[in-house]
């Protein structure tokens, strides 16, 4: 310490020292030779006026690019330090692995136009999927610069595309990456911008430094700018020519383009061709495309991929619950037609699963995603409801012991479940898809409640081709993502949240607010039949609940409660639920000297963070006390 002055500065002797120092470690490092190879070599390519002493930081670009920075730091952090653990733990089982390391994020301005009181209620997080795998970093505090740390680690296996194990280069599944503002209040997240990667570039020297600008609701204006570093890890090494990446992924992109136009050109002749059998058929509500967030229009079917959740989702009927728990948007699912190219609110899965919110039209294609992982024969379909308004939905098919067929109706907003000719809510259907087929209604009356579901007569459906479709080329799906939470600590802090709210409440108008834990503890059993019963959607017996309730009070006593059932954890929000109720108004205005309140908690935890949240307040007195 004796080395520094009071002014900061270090001593003369000791930088010299510190420089030779440095100098000694890049030339045993290396680092010297490659930056020469690098340039000698960039200049060859591109000619000498290219790069030149006067623009250092054209060659700190090149160097950055080429991945030279990265692995010096890796030198050094590899060798010894007191107390230092490797963050990420790198798989040895010779496979190919690309470990992303985020270096921060900057240029988000839209976080700078939220007020202070809505800022300390928000968080941004960054999410990236990459084939069947997804990340979603820690939350960080909402500002202009969210200050992202994290690394994680994909993959990159080159057999389940069906080449060899070394083919990476043929690997073109997009490395689509996200930035979100949670809202804490809500339990949603809002898009703040997104973009793809072409990872591939990595395969040139192993280490890849990007910049990455993310496109947001303004086109042409960067949401936010994040800085990333990726690395393909393996024992086995691995690297290609910069010019044979560029070459395969421009074949793979022409390919894909011109498999488009193909199938655009045949679904027009479909679309003519299913005009002509009859001439309402031009108002019906049957739709072929949807736009991803590339821009590129492609069919319906590749919304719809099917889903099993690791953890979480035990049954059809889980799905069903879990889908209704996420949170429909008003959005406008723009212009009904089969080669409508307008805005939809149809949204990549991964985008959907991170936001926890959409149109209704993502909840269905969710919802078909994940039957058709329990092996369910199910379809997103497209009508109207009762109402008038567009209707997206899920049929599903089934046989019974006696071979006559069976139709459920779905709504994926609500849970509920009946035959077409019991349910309240759908008026027509004018087509069914999933991830395999597509099939338009021909029938002459497209009510749901007669129509046949027997999708392959042609009689009744106009099926899309099936070998069409599949040679549009399609990515994997967005798999789910499950955090371990403890249930119980969110029950408890939930129910002194709302004690403490509820007694606040009462004291602004005077009032004394005692709590009897013995009909607290009664309640739960009710919050678990009601759960159950929207999960089955079967009604459940509260006998035993109600006798319990008895048993706890005595004789003399009146008993009042209402159950709120919410997606999310904010104690103010489920107040204001509580008291936007007649019911609600009442038990916390209760003003009676024997007055005793009780409160229950339940919490049900799905994937992506998604609850359902049960609260229940009673209050219980007795009746002589009532004036």
């Amino acid at each position: 310490m004796d080395a520094l002055q009071g002014s900061g500065q270090v001593l003369p002797e000791y930088l010299k020292s510190m420089k030779s120092a440095i100098h000694s470690f890049l030339q045993e490092t290396g680092v010297y030779d490659s930056i020469r190879d690098i340039v000698d070599t960039y200049i060859s390519e591109h000619g000498d006026e290219s790069v030149s002493s006067e623009n250092p930081s054209a060659i700190m670009q090149i160097v950055k690019e080429k991945g030279i920075l990265q692995e010096l730091v890796n030198q050094i952090q590899s060798r010894p330090t007191v107390g230092t653990v490797p963050s990420i733990t790198i798989p040895s089982d010779g496979r190919y692995y690309l470990l992303v390391r985020l270096n921060g994020g900057r240029a988000f301005v839209d976080n700078l136009d939220l007020a202070p009181s809505t800022l300390c209620k928000r968080s941004v997080v960054f999410a990236a999927h990459f084939g069947n795998q997804r990340f979603r970093s820690a939350a960080k505090a909402c500002s202009a610069e969210p200050i992202f740390d994290e690394e994680f680690l994909f993959e990159v296996d080159a057999t389940r595309f069906g080449f060899g194990e070394m083919d990476l280069i043929e690997v073109s599944t997009p490395f689509h990456i996200a930035v979100l503002r949670e809202d804490a209040q809500l339990n949603v997240a809002e898009l703040l911008g997104e973009n793809i990667i072409e990872w591939r570039k990595v395969l040139k020297s192993g280490y890849l430094g990007l910049t990455v600008e993310l496109c947001g609701k303004n086109a042409g204006i960067p949401a936010g700018i994040v800085d990333l570093q990726l690395e393909l890890v393996s024992k086995k090494r691995i690297r290609y020519k910069e010019e044979d990446i560029a070459s395969r992924a421009e074949q793979q992109r022409i390919a894909v383009t011109n498999a488009d136009r193909e199938f655009l050109v045949y679904s027009r002749r479909w679309w003519s061709e299913y005009q002509g059998l009859r001439p309402t058929h031009k108002e019906r509500k049957v739709r072929l495309f949807a736009s991803t967030s590339t821009g590129r229009m492609v069919p319906l079917t590749h919304f719809v991929s099917p889903i099993q959740a690791e953890f979480g989702i035990h049954s059809p009927q889980d799905a069903a619950r879990f889908v209704s728990l996420l949170r429909v948007t008003t959005m406008g699912t723009g212009a009904i037609g089969a080669l409508c190219v307008e805005e939809s609110s149809w949204l990549s899965p991964f985008i959907f699963l991170s936001q926890r919110q959409g149109h209704h039209c993502n909840h269905a294609t969710l919802l078909c995603s994940l039957l058709l992982g329990f092996g369910i024969d199910a379809y997103c379909a497209i009508g109207s409801c009762n109402n008038g308004d567009i209707g997206v939905f899920v049929v599903s098919r089934s046989t019974d012991a006696r071979g006559s067929a069976k139709v459920t109706v779905w709504n994926p907003t609500s849970g509920e479940r009946s035959s077409p000719s019991e349910q309240a809510t759908f008026a027509t259907i004018d087509c069914m898809f999933n991830s395999k087929s597509f099939f338009a209604n021909c029938q002459a009356s497209n009510s749901i409640a007669t129509a046949s579901f027997e999708c392959y007569n042609e009689e009744f459906w106009k099926p899309l081709n099936v070998l069409k479709l599949r040679m549009v080329p399609r990515y994997p799906p967005a798999p789910l993502l499950f955090e371990t939470v403890v249930a119980s600590s969110m029950e408890r802090s939930l129910e002194i949240q709302l004690r403490e709210a509820i007694s606040t409440y009462r004291d602004s108008f005077g009032v004394v607010t005692t709590y009897d834990n013995a009909v607290s503890y009664v309640l739960s059993q009710a919050l678990l039949l009601y759960e159950r019963q929207q999960s089955e959607g079967s009604a459940e017996s509260f006998a035993l609940f109600q006798e319990s309730v008895k048993g706890t009070l005595g004789v003399g006593k009146t008993f009042k409660a209402i159950p709120v059932n919410v997606s999310y954890l904010d104690v103010g929000s489920v107040m204001d639920v509580v008291r936007a109720a007649s019911v609600g108004r009442e038990i916390l205005d209760m003003v009676v000297d024997s007055a005793k309140f009780g409160v229950r908690a339940k919490v049900f935890c799905f994937p992506e963070r998604v609850f359902s949240v049960w609260v229940m307040i009673a209050v219980n007195y007795s009746a002589a006390n009532v004036s």
